[in-house]
C-alpha cells in the first residue's frame, strides 16, 4: 500500500498467490478482496502454512495434470 501523498509502499498483507477485485470498504480502513486457497491448508496462515500453501499452489500450476474435482453438478456451456 502507498500513502496517497506518496512515500515507499508497505507491505499490508501477505497470501500464498495473487489477489483478485480488490475493493476498499466504505469506511476506508478495510479492504476485501478475492484469491485462491487450498481449504486443508488454509488455517491462521502462519509462516510455516504459508509457505506449504505456496509449494501446493506452484505444484498444482506446474503439474500437467488438468483434471478438477468439483462437488457441483455437471454444468453445459
Amino acid at each position: 500500500m502507498i500513502a496517497v501523498e506518496g512515500g515507499e509502499a508497505e507491505k499490508i498483507l501477505e497470501l500464498p498467490g495473487p489477489i483478485t477485485a480488490p475493493k476498499w470498504m466504505p469506511d476506508g480502513r478495510r479492504l476485501v478482496a478475492a484469491t485462491t486457497v487450498i481449504p486443508e491448508l488454509a488455517g491462521k496462515m502462519a509462516a510455516s502454512e504459508l509457505a506449504a500453501m505456496k509449494k501446493e499452489l506452484e505444484r498444482r500450476r506446474d503439474s500437467k495434470i488438468t483434471a478438477k474435482v468439483t462437488g457441483r453438478p455437471a454444468r453445459r456451456r
